[in-house]
């Protein structure tokens, strides 16, 4: 059962990723010494606790990295804006299927930042994060929408907010020793934290099964620590 979604959540990282991409991307100009901070900041092995392994290296920000539309009706235009460094977290299994991941952008300034944070929770952004949820079905597995809405969370960056999204996960299983299949379905969770401070954003993302729920007060200490280093900019 755990193997079935564990593809569901490697594309609910994905549409995550998308869903605030803009239909008019940024510029993209790699300052080396952002992108170093951006790596600094993002989540690493030493940020959990033991039971949960990583895989893959993360990936910077390229200069040639295309933007997805993914969201084209809140016609969220940043051709204005430029973003200096960026890194994508390794991913993080834990207990249940857990998942966590995140990714920091840092900004040519503060103001384009906060821009930034600004358009993209616009009016709209949750019933588009709702969408791309479920967009990343498969024929395999169905991906059900069953409530939404903001997360209550601590002030932990002079930028903070959090979304949930309830989710269903529903798949046909062979019954053990016949021919026939059975319909299952399987409740979860998707996690949206952001987190931003001066040039800098970062969202981090929690994907659990409600059987083996991230603890809220887990999440809150993870962006607790990354928090801590939004502030040091090296450009300062």
């Amino acid at each position: 059962m755990r193997r079935r979604f564990a593809a569901v959540l490697t594309l609910a990282l994905a549409f995550a990723g998308t869903a605030f991409a803009a239909s008019a991307g940024p510029q993209v100009q790699i300052d080396t010494v952002d992108q170093g901070w951006a790596a600094a900041i993002s989540l690493t092995t030493a940020d959990f606790g033991t039971g949960w392994t990583s895989s893959g290296t993360g990936a910077g920000l390229a200069a040639t990295d295309a933007v997805v539309a993914a969201c084209p009706e809140l016609a969220l235009d940043e051709s204005d804006l430029t973003a200096t460094g960026g890194e994508a977290s390794p991913d993080f299994n834990g207990p249940g299927g857990a998942y966590v991941a995140s990714e920091a952008i840092v900004w040519s300034t503060a103001d384009q930042a906060q821009a930034d944070w600004d358009r993209e929770q616009q009016t709209g952004f949750l019933d588009c994060f709702a969408t791309e949820a479920v967009h990343a079905s498969t024929k395999a597995v169905k991906v059900k929408v069953v409530a939404k809405g903001a997360l209550p969370f601590p002030g932990v960056a002079p930028r903070a907010a959090a979304y949930r999204l309830r989710l269903t996960y529903t798949t046909k299983v062979r019954v053990k020793k016949t021919k026939k299949l059975r319909t299952v379905s399987v409740p979860g969770s998707f996690d949206l934290i952001l987190v931003g401070d001066g040039r800098v954003n970062v969202f981090l993302f929690a994907n659990s099964f409600a059987a083996s729920p991230i603890a809220d007060a887990f999440e809150q200490q993870l962006a607790t620590k990354v928090a801590a280093r939004l502030s040091a900019d090296p450009h300062a």
